[in-house]
């Protein structure tokens, strides 16, 4: 658990969900000012102006650095079924957007041609999106409006967003098929047994992000690659990777900092017939360090580099 005290009481109560977030970015060093530290944690004891979570804050905060808590009224929506449909270029912000939930669930439920996003999730604690099917999410493309939206994701988890499973779905045609990042990362996500076919990238996170757990999906026939993986502590195990224009997986920092990807497992992959290098680790001094990466078993086949 972690203690917090705050200049005047916000109302908390046992169970109450509060964002902890500053002005410093993610990794010390981050090049990129846009994204903050930030989390959910939720509330374990409250004495007047001081409170205990019953996590450990998963990032360290300076008071120096505008250290804010802001308490969440959070929602519990469900949404079981359903096949959603939007029509025509650029037609939709998103199929579903939600913010500020806990416990969400989103199950069985089929989203065909929402342009820019399937689902959106925004500063989501806990829950699961799981047996659904995400179809022609492939921004960035201009409609007729002459707006180009900057997305094109299955599934994404932003603004903090934690311990959030996204399993048993398929992707199809898809820009990519699940990533997160935005203002504040997201921590603590698992997502397992889906399958991605077409579309440009299967799986990963596009912003760096933390504590993932990328493990037992089937990525095909992608214009792409299969896995994009920035951030630290990432799982990435037992994938089925195949049939991919590009690269199989790659593990890559786009900004200046000392350790933008850290700490990933690859573990028993299997990728076969890529266009590119079956596993690519890219970092340079001008555009991020990758360290800490361990590779073990698996397979790599007819790839046209192998590492």
């Amino acid at each position: 658990d972690t203690t917090f005290t705050t200049a005047s009481p916000l109302s908390l109560e046992v169970g109450s969900l509060v964002r902890i977030s500053s002005n410093q970015t993610f990794i010390d060093g981050y090049a990129n000012a846009g994204n903050k530290r930030g989390e959910i944690l939720k509330v374990k004891s409250v004495a007047g102006n001081t409170f205990t979570t019953y996590e450990e804050a998963y990032f360290s905060y300076l008071a120096s650095s505008s250290l804010v808590a802001n308490k969440i009224t959070p929602i519990t929506p469900e949404i079981k079924g359903g096949n959603f449909i939007f029509w025509g270029d650029a037609s939709v912000i998103s199929g579903v957007k939600t913010e500020y939930t806990e416990g969400l669930s989103i199950f069985g439920t089929s989203i065909d041609g929402a342009e820019d996003s399937g689902i959106q999730v925004f500063y989501g604690y806990g829950g699961s999106i799981s047996n659904c099917v995400l179809s022609n999410s492939t921004s960035p493309s201009q409609g007729t409006s002459g707006v180009t939206w900057a997305s094109g994701y299955g599934v994404v988890l932003y603004s903090a967003t934690r311990d959030l499973r996204v399993h048993d779905c398929t992707f199809l045609n898809c820009r990519r098929g699940i990533t997160g990042g935005g203002d504040y990362p997201a921590i603590f996500i698992t997502t397992d047994y889906n399958k991605a076919a077409g579309g440009f990238n299967g799986f990963g996170t596009h912003e760096p992000c933390f504590e993932w757990d990328v493990s037992h999906n089937d990525i095909v026939s992608m214009t792409g690659g299969g896995l994009v993986l920035r951030g630290q502590n990432i799982r990435a195990n037992y994938n089925t990777i195949e049939a991919v224009a590009s690269t199989g997986i790659v593990l890559r920092s786009y900004y200046n900092n000392s350790l933008g990807v850290n700490n990933v497992e690859l573990c028993g992959n299997t990728i076969r017939d890529t266009g590119g290098n079956g596993i690519l680790i890219e970092g340079t001094a001008d555009v991020g360090r990758v360290t800490g990466v361990a590779i073990r078993g698996g397979i790599i086949e007819d790839c046209y580099f192998n590492c």
